[in-house]
């Protein structure tokens, strides 16, 4: 999975913009082709990921700032929590 924000217009995800730096600070206009000029960033959620080479989709999340994805601290914070849990369900018992 990826930890994306969304545009507040148009609803596409933040690694659909122009990227000037690392942080949603630095991402400024949708190139989805629908033509938001000065996109609103919503706060990070998660967002599907499918692996290329069997088109399984993948359950463990990238962390910030790989893969096009943005990285700051909400992301980052959003990453340790969804971590955290994978950690806690895999210690947990059956």
């Amino acid at each position: 999975m990826l930890i994306v924000h969304r545009c507040q217009t148009c609803g596409h995800p933040d690694y659909w913009a122009s990227r000037l730096g690392p942080t949603i600070d630095n991402r400024k206009h949708c190139e989805g082709g629908c033509g938001c000029r000065r996109c609103t960033w919503g706060p990070p959620e998660t967002a599907p990921r499918w692996s290329s080479a069997d088109n399984t989709p993948v359950t463990t999340p990238a962390e910030p700032g790989t893969l096009g994805t943005c990285a700051c601290d909400d992301c980052r914070a959003l990453y340790a929590e969804l971590v955290g849990m994978a950690t806690a369900q895999l210690g947990a018992p059956t």
